[in-house]
């Protein structure tokens, strides 16, 4: 009943109103994303056309990883790819976020990518809303930012790639911005669990720029708008529920943190850039905000690479004006406390991306120090983090002049003075709209779908009969189709390189078995063959016996194919060696692979690939990738989400475990 009666009363009905009119501004804005489009083919129907950018695809290869959970459990911690890597090591994908789990699991992997960049413009919506709420904003203002924070070129434009983690991570960091505003001015246990689960998200969401971002501005931020006598005081009082939020949001992020800790120093290292080559002078980054010519951003002027990702964040004069009209009109000083707070948050980040202090820090140590500095390459994307506070500063510019525009008495149009106020407003409103429909024109050069060539899925068909070997498809952006019949793919690029080269390029991949090639010579005619031909797409195959995915090596250097069947981190393997050798299985050794031949344990030889000593004879073979820290990473995952979900329901039984006199909820 009590919560029924607060249902009804005023405050309800407005905020489902204002979150009503930002759900459907969504929905006109990502609905290429919701009705997807099929094709059916005589084993299947899949989608037809996905979000444009050429990274799209490789984007999203860890989102299969979902479907393999469900289909063989464990084995979906090693990726199929590149000779294999450990999945949960991939902290460029956002496959982890709890979005991409829920759609991925429920809709398949590409099917859920494609939702999760379109909720991801929701979630900074929602984000926006509920911040702009906790700062006591009209919904006229809450559904104006809220809009303008989704169709903004810092969310839209970043869809240049078809990368998923950078709108993602960025709405997470809103997300965070909320939850901490909120936990700020009403500390409580619901909202340092929202807290935590907003942070685990961010970590999750796949993009190393905004997490470090987000990490730098939160004490800023808590600094700067805190009520308490010192910032020392509010964190005394509130060091428990800080400490539960901190607690829930590792243990979210538990089986990622745990696969980073152990495997990242013996896995791969990043690319760098000593010159920071696309750091972009501050004011052309402001500049930017107001640029919503798409030409401008393609091409290496004003100081930026011909990249619009990482610069396009028009957001129109609109959002500039009233962020100056704010600092300027609002004279509450509680008020004027928070919005100063963002507006300091914009500088900071125009700052960091303009790489100022970072090339300042460089120039004064030694080169393998600078380094660290200059493997963030593409610092500059912290705009977007510079762009949303602006929008939140701007908020309080529209929250002044709206009181202002129902005063006016001028009476310029009617001779009635009883509407002339209506009519100001009525203008104003005009502007507002018509600002939005300026940032819809320029996400609409963004979201939009682009096709999957049909030939290629009749590839993916062919090729999911034939024994396992790597492909290598020479056009990437048709990875997908391959990608969703879990083929073994030959190079898919994911940004970071194998330990042991340094900035060198990564060792070499394993061998292609097969490839798909378009309207091109067939590669070295005389040692391949053709399996199939749809329209110039052609799948061709290799007939070097050391390109077979599992073999045995012998002695003399002649090599016995075995047949393999490999579902990821699961590979049984049938062999008839003619003599004593080693199998040999084109997966990277990167360790924790369990062996076991003719159901005993088999040591694992310390090879490039996985090696195992195998006598002549018929053998069965089983490896598994089985890290030893994979179920401690699943219980303190579970212990997250259970912790969460009944804290959020009964935060009451926070007392006894963190001694609070009440629970403030």
């Amino acid at each position: 009943m009590q919560v029924l009666s607060r249902f009804a009363g005023s405050k309800w009905r407005e905020h489902l109103i204002t979150l009503g009119v930002i759900t459907i501004a969504w929905y006109l804005l990502v609905s290429p994303y919701l009705h997807l489009q099929y094709l059916s083919t005589d084993v299947g129907s899949y989608v037809s056309h996905i979000p444009i950018g050429l990274e799209f695809t490789r984007s999203i290869a860890q989102f299969y990883v979902w479907e393999r959970v469900w289909e063989c459990g464990t084995c979906a911690l090693w990726s199929p790819n590149m000779g294999g890597f450990p999945v949960l090591n991939d902290y460029f994908s956002s496959f982890m976020h709890p979005f991409s789990a829920v759609f991925s699991s429920l809709f398949g992997g590409t099917r859920g990518a494609i939702y999760t960049l379109a909720f991801s413009f929701l979630l900074i919506g929602i984000a926006t809303w509920w911040l702009l709420v906790s700062l006591e904003q009209s919904p006229l203002v809450q559904i104006w930012a809220s809009v303008v924070a989704m169709y903004g070129g810092h969310m839209t434009g970043r869809l240049e790639t078809g990368t998923i983690g950078l709108p993602l991570s960025l709405a997470s960091v809103m997300l965070v911005f909320a939850a901490t505003v909120a936990f700020v001015g009403f500390p409580s246990v619901r909202r340092a669990v929202m807290l935590g689960v907003s942070g685990g998200a961010l970590l999750l969401a796949g993009q190393l720029y905004m997490q470090l971002g987000t990490v730098i501005a939160l004490p800023i931020l808590v600094a700067l708008i805190h009520t308490d006598v010192s910032f020392k005081t509010f964190l005394y009082k509130n060091i428990k529920f800080l400490g539960l939020a901190v607690v829930i949001a590792l243990c979210l992020i538990a089986p990622f943190a745990l696969t980073f800790l152990f495997e990242y120093g013996s896995t791969y290292k990043r690319n760098y850039d000593l010159e920071l080559l696309a750091s972009q002078p501050i004011g052309f980054l402001i500049l930017n905000m107001v640029i919503d010519q798409t030409d401008f951003y393609r091409v290496d002027i004003l100081q930026k690479l011909p990249y619009t990702y990482a610069y396009a964040t028009f957001v129109g004069y609109p959002v500039i004006i009233f962020a100056i009209l704010g600092i300027m009109l609002e004279r509450d000083d509680a008020r004027r406390q928070k919005m100063l707070a963002f507006a300091i948050l914009a500088a900071i980040n125009f700052v960091l991306a303009a790489a100022i202090p970072q090339k300042l820090i460089m120039r004064m140590i030694p080169e393998e120090w600078a380094i660290l500095f200059a493997s963030m390459r593409f610092i500059v994307l912290l705009n977007g983090i510079a762009v949303i506070c602006v929008i939140i500063v701007a908020s309080y510019g529209l929250q002044a002049v709206h009181p202002i525009v129902k005063q006016i008495k001028y009476n310029l149009f009617v001779f009635n003075p009883a509407i002339v106020p209506f009519l100001w407003q009525g203008m104003l409103l005009l502007v507002l709209i018509w600002h939005i429909g300026t940032l819809q024109s320029f996400a609409r050069n963004w979201v939009h779908m682009m096709d999957v060539n049909k030939d290629v899925y009749e590839l993916s068909e062919d090729v999911a009969v034939l024994p396992h070997g790597y492909v290598n498809i020479t056009n990437g952006i048709y990875e997908m189709p391959l990608m969703e019949k879990q083929t073994k793919i030959f190079d898919l690029n994911p940004g970071w390189y194998w330990v042991g080269t340094s900035i060198q390029p990564n060792p070499a991949p394993p061998p292609a078995r097969y490839f798909v090639i378009n309207n091109s010579e067939m590669p070295d005619p005389e040692n391949t063959s053709l399996i199939s031909d749809y329209n110039g797409w052609r799948l061709v195959m290799s007939n070097d016996p050391q390109t077979e995915y599992a073999s045995v090596v012998h002695n003399d250097g002649t090599v016995t194919p075995c047949q393999a069947n490999a579902q990821a981190g699961f590979v049984s393997i049938s062999c008839d060696a003619q003599q004593n050798g080693v199998l040999r299985v084109y997966e990277f050794n990167r360790g924790h692979w369990i062996a076991t031949v003719d159901g005993s344990r088999s040591p694992v030889l310390s090879n490039e690939w996985l090696g195992i000593k195998l006598s002549a004879g018929k053998h069965s073979v089983t490896l598994q990738y089985m890290p030893w820290y994979t179920s401690l990473s699943i219980i303190l995952l579970m212990l997250g989400i259970i912790l969460s979900t009944v804290l959020l329901v009964r935060p009451q039984l926070a007392q006894q475990v963190l001694h609070v006199s009440a629970v403030r909820d």
